[in-house]
């Protein structure tokens, strides 16, 4: 087995986000009466703060200083985040601690083209991503994670190589109680290598069998479980903003940060999302909730952050925000496509669909219409306009479908003579249109309608196609009040 341990030192700082690198942030937590930073940003460290340091003394150091308070739920979820991105690497993945995860890789590496250029693509996505982080590779989980929190970057395959490294690495890197590895330290013990020098039987009586067992395991000699973690059944992501945002295009950034989390979690489940919504938090002021449906199920990271952006764009906030929530509350299965090298018909309608969810994004819901079919024999009551609300399982009924003519699909539709796009609403009687000789002109017909006796809107015509001297091709009917224009056809 070959394992990966990425530990996150600064997870903290990284689940905020930070948007300006440029601005002493620092993140404390109380002692006692007192307040200690507990991590900080770079430009934090070159003003002279460091861990440890009281609140009081960090702030006399710099004063645009801005302090967040530690919230652990937020790392743990900025973990969970992480461990559920990672499972597109591999299926065995596992959380250790407060801010690590190890992957196992010995079946990826020749699926990804071998362990260095895999790592070398963790590492990429996760600098996008804005985490840091110390990996290391070894033949066992305890002895990558050793490594890692050591940050001693290496990849490691055989334990002969695994015990080489050993000798040097401090023992204060170890999973050991901290009274253990004091005590280790008393006796002149401070590096792994002189711990597994020691007879074992000694060290276990006098230090305790743990010890014994966690030497064991680093080295691969004893079994050492590491529980399977699985994405979460729903998706729940939150986004504490740095400072107050009072533009609303802005907020594409934290956005597109949540997006992409979404995007990890779709591919984790293997499902596409068909509606997702981010509430905006407003301090003094109700949630604006900002809901964004989609025509077609989709998990591409682009096209979802396109459809926000252009919803923000025109987007008035009542007020500052100050935190972000993404939610999905409707998703469906990841649809598989299949390859041709020369049809490009599926791909022609998926970017049509994407077309008409991007402008009713910008446009807004009622902006944008689309023609449907009802099964009516009366011109004037067979199609309707509706806006484009995205489709779901449940809203697609035989009555409101798109119009598509399949050959054979619809025995009404493909039986029926062609008909007109464009119809008179109402019929115009026909000595409205001088010049039209009906009986030299008719080109088909006649064709009978007669339908809606059971309502108050019955018909009863004979419909023709009849072609003007000027090229114009009229649909007409005639019925007992006379000759009347119904459509013109293109």
């Amino acid at each position: 087995m070959l394992w990966l341990a990425l530990e996150f030192p600064h997870l903290g700082l990284d689940a905020l986000g930070d948007t300006q690198p440029t601005v002493p942030l620092a993140i404390c937590e109380p002692e006692g009466s007192r307040r200690r930073i507990v991590d900080c940003n770079a430009a934090a460290q070159a003003c002279g703060i460091r861990a440890g340091m009281a609140l009081g003394a960090a702030h006399a150091l710099s004063a645009d200083l801005r302090v967040c308070a530690r919230r652990p739920q937020d790392e743990r979820a900025a973990l969970i985040r992480r461990a559920t991105w990672a499972l597109r690497y591999t299926p065995m993945v596992g959380l250790r601690g407060e801010a690590c995860l190890l992957l196992e890789l010995a079946a990826s590496c020749s699926l990804f083209g071998g362990l260095r250029t895999l790592l070398a693509r963790i590492g990429k996505e996760l600098a996008t991503a804005g985490y840091d982080c110390r990996a290391a590779v070894a033949p066992s989980p305890a002895a990558a994670l050793l490594l890692a929190r050591a940050d001693l970057r290496h990849a490691i395959v055989t334990p002969r190589r695994l015990r080489s490294v050993l000798r040097e690495i401090a023992l204060a890197h170890a999973e050991l109680p901290p009274a253990t590895i004091a005590a280790l330290a008393g006796i002149g013990v401070h590096s792994v290598g002189r711990a597994l020098a020691l007879p074992r039987a000694e060290l276990g009586r006098r230090f305790g069998q743990a010890t014994v067992a966690w030497l064991d395991r680093v080295l691969g000699t004893r079994n050492d479980p590491v529980e399977r973690f699985h994405a979460p059944q729903e998706f729940h992501a939150e986004l504490e903003l740095p400072s107050p945002v009072h533009e609303a295009a802005v907020l594409a950034f934290g956005g597109a940060r949540l997006l992409r989390e979404l995007g990890d979690w779709l591919q984790a489940r293997q499902l596409a999302v068909q509606r997702y919504t981010l509430d905006l938090h407003h301090h003094g002021h109700a949630i604006t909730p900002l809901e964004i449906g989609l025509r077609l199920a989709s998990a591409a990271h682009e096209h979802l952050v396109a459809l926000l952006r252009a919803r923000l764009e025109h987007l008035r906030l009542p007020g500052a925000v100050h935190a972000l929530v993404l939610r999905a509350p409707e998703c469906a299965p990841l649809r598989g496509a299949n390859a041709d090298l020369f049809d490009r018909a599926g791909q022609v309608d998926e970017d049509a669909e994407r077309l008409l969810e991007r402008l009713r994004s910008r446009l807004g819901p009622d902006a944008v219409l689309q023609l449907r079919l009802r099964a009516d024999h009366r011109p004037e009551f067979a199609g309707e306009r509706k806006g484009s609300e995205p489709f779901s399982r449940s809203r697609q009924t035989e009555t409101t479908r798109p119009i598509t003519r399949e050959k054979g699909s619809d025995p009404f539709l493909s039986s029926s003579p062609p008909r007109p796009l464009y119809l008179l609403d109402p019929p115009q009687p026909l000595e409205h249109w001088p010049g039209m000789d009906i009986p030299g002109l008719v080109l088909c017909g006649p064709e009978r309608i007669e339908s809606g006796w059971w309502d108050e809107h019955g018909v009863r015509r004979d419909y023709f196609r009849a072609r003007t001297r000027d090229g114009t091709t009229y649909w007409l009917f005639h019925e007992r009040q006379g000759w009347f224009v119904h459509g013109l056809f293109a």
